[in-house]
C-alpha cells in the first residue's frame, strides 16, 4: 500500500504494471487453490464477489482495447484491474486480527506522510512534486486525491480503539486543509460528522470528544499557517503530544475499572486467608472505584457535546473569514464545479457514440478535444464513473459500483462501520473527481471492505466484536 502511493497512484509505467499484476497473480492462484478447498467446506461466496467484478472489468477493458486496434495505454489499464482482483482475493484470505494491525500501520503511514507534507509548506522539504500553486500535493500529485487520502486517514484514526492513533488525527486534518481541496474537505466534514454522532449513540464519547478537538484543533492551525507556515506543522504535532497525553490519562482511568475486575477475579484464593473486616474494606474500595468509573463516563457526555458545538462554531467561523479573506479561491472553486460538469456532459457525448464498448481504455485524452463544447484540458474525465465507462463501456461502472456498494453495506452490517464510512466517503468523492483513476486509493477501499477471514481469529479466542480499529 505504502509502495504504491509513493508511486503516485494510477500513473504507473507498464513495466511496472505488468511486473505486479504476474506477481499478485501468482499469489492469487496459490490463494485461490486454498479458498476453493475451503469453499468445499462451507466457506462463503461473498468473498469471491470482487475479484470476480475486477476480473469482469478487466474483460471489459480488454474488449474495448481490442475493438479499438489495442491502444497502447491499455495494457496498463487491463493489468491495474487483474492486480486489484488478485489483491482482494488476498484481503479475503486475511484473518481479522492481522487487517486491523495492517491498517493501524497505514494510519501511522499517513501520519508520516502527512508530516512530510507540512514540511514542505512550511518551506522546510524543497522536495518536487509536494506543492502546486500553494497546494499540498504530495504523493499523487494532485491535490485533490492527496486531500482525499489524508481524508480516509483521518477517518480510520478517529475511529481507533487505540488513543495513540486517535491522537494522530490532527496530523491528517490539516495537511486536508492544505490541500486547500473544497470537495475532500466537504465531504470528509460530512463522514466526520456521521463518525461524531455514531461515536455518541454508541456511548463512545471520549472518541467523539478527541475527534471534535482534533478538527478545533486542525482548523486553528491551518489558520495560523496562512500567516506562519510552519505554525501549521507546530500546531498539529502540539495538538497530537497533547490528546496523546490526555489518552493516556483516560487509559488510566478505564484500567482503575479493570484492576477492580480483576482483583475480584483473583480474591477467591485471598478470602479464606482474609478476615470478615478485610473482606468488607475491600469490597468498599471495589465500591468506590466503580463509582468514580461511572462518574467520570457520565461527565463525558456533556463535554463531547460542547467540544462538537464548539468544532461547528469554529467550522462556520473559518468558512466565512475565508470566504472575506480568500474569495478567489471560492471563485476558482466554484469554476472548477461548473467545468467539470461541462466535462461530464461532453463524456456523456462521446459515450454515446459507443456506450456497451467506450472509446478504448486511456482514449479520453485523445479524443475530447474533438467534442469539447468549452476550452479546458483535462487528461482524465473528472468524474471517475464516467471515466469507467468511456474506457471500457457503460456496464464497468454499473460492476463496480455494484460490487463495492454490496462490499459497503456487508462490511457495515459486519460492525465494521468505519471502514465502510471510509470507502462511502472514496466512493461519493469519485462522483466529481478522478479518484478512482489512482489505484493505491482503489487497493485502500479493496483493503477495509474485503471480507476478511475469520477462522483464525475464532480459533485464537478473538470474536469479531473485539477487533475494532
Amino acid at each position: 500500500m505504502a509502495a504504491l502511493a509513493l508511486a503516485q497512484g494510477g500513473f504507473y509505467p507498464t513495466p511496472v504494471i505488468v511486473a505486479g499484476a504476474v506477481s499478485l497473480a501468482g499469489v492469487a492462484a496459490a490463494i485461490f487453490v486454498n479458498r476453493a478447498a475451503a469453499r468445499a467446506q462451507g466457506g462463503s461466496l461473498r468473498r469471491w464477489a470482487l475479484s470476480g467484478a475486477f476480473i469482469a472489468i478487466a474483460l471489459l477493458n480488454a474488449a474495448s482495447a481490442v475493438a479499438h486496434g489495442w491502444p497502447s495505454e491499455a495494457t496498463g489499464v487491463v493489468l491495474c484491474w487483474v492486480a486489484l482482483a488478485a489483491f482482494a482475493l488476498f484481503c479475503g484470505s486475511v484473518p481479522l486480527p492481522e487487517k486491523a494491525t495492517a491498517l493501524e500501520g497505514l494510519c501511522w503511514f499517513v501520519a508520516v506522510t502527512a508530516v512530510f507534507g507540512l514540511l514542505a509548506v512550511a518551506g522546510l522539504l524543497p522536495a518536487g512534486g509536494t506543492m502546486a500553486a500553494g497546494r499540498l500535493c504530495l504523493l499523487f500529485e494532485y491535490s485533490n486525491a492527496t486531500g482525499i487520502w489524508f481524508g480516509l486517514g483521518v477517518l480510520l484514526m478517529s475511529a481507533a480503539d487505540n488513543s495513540r492513533i486517535r491522537a494522530l488525527a490532527p496530523l491528517g486534518l490539516v495537511a486536508l486543509f492544505a490541500t486547500q481541496s473544497v470537495g475532500a474537505v466537504a465531504v470528509t466534514g460530512l463522514a466526520l460528522t456521521v463518525a461524531a454522532v455514531v461515536f455518541m449513540r454508541m456511548g463512545r464519547f471520549a472518541e467523539a470528544e478527541s475527534l471534535a478537538l482534533s478538527w478545533i484543533a486542525a482548523l486553528v492551525s491551518f489558520a495560523l499557517q496562512l500567516v506562519f507556515p510552519a505554525a501549521g506543522l507546530v500546531g498539529a504535532l502540539a495538538t497530537t503530544v497533547g490528546l496523546w497525553v490526555w489518552g493516556e490519562k483516560l487509559q488510566d482511568g478505564h484500567q482503575v475499572g479493570d484492576r477492580a475486575k480483576q482483583r475480584r477475579k483473583g480474591a477467591a484464593s485471598k478470602e479464606r486467608k482474609a478476615t470478615e473486616k478485610q473482606q468488607d474494606a475491600k469490597a468498599r474500595r471495589d465500591a468506590q472505584e466503580r463509582q468514580g468509573v461511572s462518574t467520570q463516563e457520565g461527565a463525558r457526555r456533556p463535554r463531547a457535546l460542547v467540544c462538537i458545538v464548539v468544532a461547528a462554531i469554529v467550522t462556520v467561523g473559518a468558512a466565512a473569514a475565508v470566504l472575506l479573506l480568500e474569495p478567489a479561491r471560492w471563485v476558482e472553486a466554484q469554476g472548477t464545479f461548473a467545468e467539470r460538469f461541462v466535462m461530464m456532459q461532453d463524456g456523456l457525448a462521446l459515450l454515446a457514440a459507443s456506450p456497451l464498448l467506450g472509446v478504448g481504455p486511456e482514449q479520453w485524452a485523445q479524443l475530447y478535444p474533438g467534442i469539447q463544447t468549452v476550452e479546458y484540458t483535462a487528461a482524465v474525465n473528472h468524474c471517475s464513473y464516467l471515466q469507467l465507462a468511456l474506457d471500457g463501456g457503460v456496464f464497468v461502472p454499473i460492476l463496480y459500483v455494484g460490487a463495492m456498494g454490496a462490499a459497503v453495506v456487508n462490511c457495515a452490517r459486519r460492525g465494521h462501520w468505519p471502514w465502510a464510512l471510509a470507502v462511502a466517503t472514496l466512493l461519493v468523492h469519485s462522483v466529481f473527481d478522478f479518484d478512482l483513476h489512482f489505484f493505491a486509493l482503489q487497493f485502500l477501499a479493496v483493503l477495509l471492505v474485503s471480507e476478511a477471514s475469520e477462522c483464525e481469529a475464532l480459533r485464537s479466542g478473538q470474536s469479531r466484536q473485539s477487533v475494532r480499529l
